[in-house]
């Protein structure tokens, strides 16, 4: 068919119009309808398809009752991407993972303290002592009490075996740290206004504890006795106290 030809347009004219305003289909609809045969033909052909399409519109509409059976199906569940699975909870569970691995490398590159030895151990408490020989930190001649008091504070509340300081009349204690750890400290009345102090920490906490007999030392106006009994190294203490008094002690 020649393209030129009116009726060609006339055919591939869409029903409803959208057409029209083309040109060649105005022409072709101007020169139809200057002839009443072919007008005629025009308007019935124009019928057909206004009426087929409705066919099609109405055969492709979906029944109006297919939402609520889509509904009733579980058709208005949303399904959701649980939080943990979604891209934010990802960035913080590496963020986690490298917060974590940064802290182990810190612990594991951070120096190693090497124990102490004991005699650090021992001119560090008696200038604690001097700097504060009177104020303690539970105060009561009952020595039961003291080692409640202790323990419920993860100190040691361990008395050396074979001594006389469960005899003597406890004034009270403290609770003293040496490079983090705890250290108890109980003190003694003596005769004369005096004091004897009891120090317990652990064996572990010292590179050479005391050997397990006592040894007697003197350090300015102190004279002091260092032992160990199992995990616990003991310091016995006391200014202006003669070694023979301090032996008796234990």
């Amino acid at each position: 068919m020649n393209p030129s030809d009116p009726q060609l347009w006339l055919r591939l004219r869409r029903p409803g119009g959208q057409d029209d305003a083309d040109p060649a289909v105005a022409e072709a609809l101007a020169a139809a309808r200057r002839d009443p045969k072919r007008a005629a033909e025009l308007h019935r052909e124009e019928e057909a398809d206004t009426a087929i399409s409705r066919a099609l519109h109405d055969s492709t509409q979906p029944p109006p009752d297919l939402l609520p059976r889509l509904l009733a199906l579980g058709g208005s569940r949303v399904i959701r991407t649980p939080w943990f699975q979604t891209a934010p909870a990802r960035m913080l569970r590496w963020a986690a993972c490298v917060v974590l691995l940064a802290a182990l490398a810190a612990w594991w590159l951070q120096p190693r303290r090497e124990p102490a030895r004991f005699a650090e151990f021992r001119q560090q408490m008696i200038q604690t002592l001097e700097r504060a020989e009177g104020p303690l930190d539970l105060a009561s001649p009952d020595l039961q009490e003291i080692r409640r008091w202790l323990a419920a504070r993860q100190a040691p509340d361990h008395l050396p075996a074979g001594s006389r300081l469960g005899e003597s009349a406890p004034l009270g204690c403290r609770l003293l740290r040496w490079q983090g750890r705890p250290v108890a400290l109980i003190c003694f009345r003596l005769d004369g206004g005096r004091r004897a102090h009891l120090l317990v920490a652990a064996t572990d906490a010292f590179a050479d504890p005391p050997p397990a007999e006592p040894t007697l030392a003197r350090q300015d106006s102190w004279t002091t006795a260092a032992w160990s009994r199992g995990d616990w190294a003991y310091l016995l203490a006391g200014r202006d106290v003669s070694p023979e008094e301090l032996q008796r002690l234990l």
